[in-house]
């Protein structure tokens, strides 16, 4: 995969008469990023014009990386925004 990209680098080069070659360089990707383990689930439903969750998780909510899944369950389109 190095050697592709110093390849694709050399090739990509551009000719300014002088007969030298630009510098190669090899660009290094970045590691993607990792998310925190979430503490706890929060599944939200979107029906028409109103939310449903379930009572009980959301009064066990507590601080912390939560990992929210949204459905939307109705003919309207839905989203969800969180605020502080």
């Amino acid at each position: 995969m190095a050697l592709a990209g110093a390849v694709l680098v050399g090739a990509c080069g551009t000719d300014d008469g002088d007969g030298a070659a630009p510098p190669a360089t090899t660009a290094v990707p970045a590691e993607p990023a990792r998310l925190p383990q979430p503490v706890q689930e929060l599944d939200i439903g979107g029906v028409e014009y109103a939310f449903e969750m379930d009572d009980a998780a959301v009064a066990g909510l507590r601080p912390g990386w939560t990992e929210v899944r949204f459905d939307n369950m109705g003919s309207e389109a839905h989203q969800v925004m969180f605020a502080r």
